[in-house]
C-alpha cells in the first residue's frame, strides 16, 4: 500500500510541477512584436486607435514622454491635440536589447520617427525625431501588455517639403 501512495504522490508532484510551468515562455520575438503592435496601433491612420491601444497595455500603463508622465488617457489627449496637423506617422525601431524573465520583459531600442505635418501656413513639414526608448511588458492572461514606456529625444530635425 505504501508503494501505491508513493507512486501517486510522485505522479501528483510531477503533474503539478509541469502544469505550473506549462505557460509559454516569453521570447525576444514576442517582445519586439508587442512593441511593433503598440506603434502600429497609435498610427494616425487608425481610426479605432484608443481601442487598439487599450488592448495592448495594462490598466496602470504609464508613458514618460517629453518630460511628462502620462496615463493612457493623458497620452491620448496629448496626441489628439496634435492630430489635426499630423498627416502621417512612421516609426522605425531598431537596435533592440531584450531582457526576459518568466512573467515580464524589458526592451530598450532606437526609435526613428518621421512625421508629416501641416504648419500654421498649411505647408507640409517633415519632422524627423530620433529617440532612445525603454519599454517594460508584463504577461497578463497569456499575452504581453505594455506597462511602461520611457522616451528620450536624441535628435530632432524639421524641414519644409519641396513643392
Amino acid at each position: 500500500m505504501k508503494q501505491i501512495s508513493d507512486v501517486i504522490s510522485i505522479t501528483l508532484v510531477t503533474f503539478f510541477t509541469f502544469s505550473c510551468n506549462s505557460a509559454e515562455p516569453i521570447t525576444e520575438s514576442d517582445v519586439i512584436n508587442a512593441l511593433n503592435d503598440f506603434f502600429s496601433a497609435i498610427d494616425v491612420d487608425n481610426l479605432d486607435r484608443k481601442h487598439l491601444v487599450t488592448n495592448l497595455v495594462t490598466d496602470d500603463f504609464r508613458i514618460y514622454e517629453m518630460e511628462n508622465n502620462f496615463t493612457l488617457e493623458q497620452f491620448f489627449n496629448f496626441i489628439d491635440s496634435q492630430e489635426n496637423n499630423i498627416i502621417s506617422t512612421n516609426w522605425e525601431l531598431s537596435n533592440f536589447t531584450v531582457s526576459i524573465d518568466d512573467k515580464s520583459a524589458h526592451v530598450h531600442y532606437l526609435n526613428q520617427g518621421r512625421f508629416l505635418m501641416l504648419d500654421s501656413l498649411e505647408q507640409e513639414q517633415i519632422i524627423n525625431i530620433e529617440w532612445l526608448e525603454s519599454a517594460y511588458f508584463v504577461k497578463q492572461n497569456g499575452s504581453l501588455k505594455l506597462k511602461f514606456l520611457q522616451s528620450d529625444d536624441i535628435t530632432k530635425d524639421n524641414s519644409t517639403t519641396p513643392e
